[in-house]
């Protein structure tokens, strides 16, 4: 019985096999939750059902390659991995190609992204052997929530200000307690702010119908974000990850253009640092782009930089895709 590339079947066991490959090649992601695999590649790729398949030898998947959608309508991402015993037999090029001829079913798409870090040598020779680019890179670090706060004069001015003025705090599970319509608020306040985050790909705002299942499990545990309100409106958020191997990861972090320079994105993390204590998290970890004012902001509240995660790209043309055929 030899090899072969195949759709993905979108049953829960493949699934699960999906999910324990993408931990083995990209060992520093979340694992995700028992029994939560399906629904999170459903949404994960949602919109991409054409582009999702699967190495399969001898009735076991050895590898993947799946499309997502990035910031712009003209780009989609390439996420997959091929398990280190079966590396360097063309497989990982049997599986981009087929995703290349899988992009006739996407109109105006002219590029494919992928990321890795910049120590997977395998997978950093992979994109550059296939003629991707480098175009971005994400600075990881993570600070013990045990370490004390060295919080200067000024930050310390900001927090008092914060307290007596008429700005809170609640998480996300309460947020939606307090507006019917706090789900299109929540897309809002992201699309709003995701267009200040550095990026050499262009920020295109993603309808609310298609981004919606982002606010969900196991995308998104609401309970686990921390918001800045006034009045009703969301002003700053923070998007805590789940617990795991002693770390909470930051997710996302943003404050309206409007309210920034008054200390929020440090009060969130403050916040964030006694949430996951009481979680039980030994570290908090982040991801910032490089040109991100945030990350300054993150070394002076002890963050120590580990990893760095690189950004790819390839460009398509119609010629490549018929060539493929």
């Amino acid at each position: 019985m030899g090899w072969s590339i195949e759709n993905w079947d979108r049953k829960l066991e493949s699934a699960v096999r999906i999910c324990e490959l993408a931990k083995i090649c990209f060992p520093r992601s979340s694992s995700v939750a028992g029994g939560q695999e399906l629904i999170f590649l459903q949404n994960a790729c949602l919109g991409c059902e054409k582009s999702q398949f699967v190495l399969n030898e001898e009735g076991v998947i050895w590898g993947f390659a799946f499309l997502s959608i990035a910031p712009s309508s003209h780009v989609l991402q390439i996420i997959g991995g091929i398990h280190p015993e079966k590396r360097r037999r063309g497989f990982g090029s049997a599986l981009l190609q087929q995703i290349v001829i899988s992009l006739s079913n996407y109109d105006g798409v002219h590029s494919l992204v992928g990321r890795c870090f910049s120590d997977q040598k395998d997978s950093v020779h992979f994109f550059q052997q296939h003629n991707f680019f480098e175009i971005d890179r994400l600075i990881w670090s993570k600070r013990g929530v045990d370490e004390p706060l060295s919080i200067s004069i000024k930050i310390q001015q900001q927090l008092e200000i914060f307290q007596q003025g008429s700005l809170r705090i609640v998480t996300g599970d309460v947020f939606e307690t307090i507006r019917d319509d706090w789900a299109r608020a929540w897309w809002s306040f992201t699309m709003e702010t995701c267009r200040d985050i550095p990026s050499k790909i262009p920020f295109e705002e993603i309808p609310f119908e298609k981004w919606k299942v982002y606010l969900e499990p196991p995308m998104l545990h609401r309970e686990n974000s921390i918001v800045i309100l006034d009045g009703v409106e969301m002003v700053a958020l923070l998007n805590l990850g789940e617990l795991e191997d002693g770390k909470i990861n930051i997710n996302f972090t943003a404050v309206k253009s409007n309210y920034r320079r008054r200390g929020l994105s440090m009060i969130l993390k403050i916040k964030a640092f006694q949430l996951a204590k009481e979680y039980g998290a030994e570290f908090l970890t982040t991801q910032n782009h490089y040109l991100n004012p945030m990350l300054q902001i993150n070394k002076k509240l002890g963050f120590v930089e580990y990893a760095i995660d690189l950004s790819f790209q390839k460009n398509i043309n119609q010629t490549q895709i018929d060539d493929n055929l």
